[in-house]
């Protein structure tokens, strides 16, 4: 009877994490069928603001609005809807230990982001 309800909700987080966290994705293969394609590492920059995440990956630059969830106590996920691209970004959020996992899209390896140093 209770199999879709979710027992997460929707949440703010505090002013103190919003802010820009910085890492990189490491480098992957992609299998086309014919031969594996090596994709090299690039650095991803993403800013939390209020109520949106502007993703740097690279070059390319997405905005979008975003979702968090309080998963477990100090665990956050956020889930962001980019504007250009309409693609789910993915990232959980540790309050204990201040960095994001920022999940990545299939054949890409999750990557860890920390807060910028300025």
């Amino acid at each position: 009877m209770l199999s879709g309800f979710s027992f997460s909700q929707t949440t703010r987080l505090k002013k103190k994490y919003l802010k820009t966290y910085e890492g990189q994705i490491p480098a992957y293969s992609i299998n086309t069928g014919s031969s594996l394609k090596q994709v090299a590492a690039v650095k991803i920059e993403l800013a939390l603001t209020k109520d949106s995440m502007y993703v740097t990956v690279g070059k390319a630059r997405f905005a979008g609005t975003y979702v968090s969830t309080k998963e477990i106590k100090n665990e956050y996920q956020l889930i962001g809807t980019m504007e250009q691209s309409g693609i789910k970004e993915v990232f959980q959020f540790s309050a204990k230990t201040g960095e994001l996992t920022r999940k990545g899209i299939f054949p890409q390896p999750d990557a860890v982001l920390k807060p910028k140093q300025d």
